[in-house]
């Protein structure tokens, strides 16, 4: 989970919105881990609890095991290139 985390922050990431989520805004991160590993990272976004969501800044939250709530496709070739960190949802 660590990794998965710390991927969100990969300059060369490629982020989607998730297609399926009707009750939160959700995202797809295609990125790199510390080990170069390619993930396929699915999280949500909230306010950020320092002060700061006054401004509209978002962090990401609940990085977690999916089990089987992904497809067994996603098109990435629209997606927007760079950290996911700070994405607007």
């Amino acid at each position: 989970m660590v990794d998965a985390a710390v991927s969100l922050e990969d300059p060369f990431a490629i982020t989607v919105a998730d297609p399926e989520s009707e009750a939160e805004a959700r995202f797809l991160a295609l990125a790199r881990d510390p080990q170069g590993r390619i993930l396929v990272v699915m999280y949500s976004m909230a306010a950020s609890k320092r002060g700061s969501s006054r401004r509209g800044a978002r962090v990401p939250v609940k990085v977690r095991s999916t089990g089987n709530e992904m497809r067994k496709e996603y098109d990435f070739s629209n997606g927007v290139r760079g950290p996911a960190v700070g994405l607007a949802p």
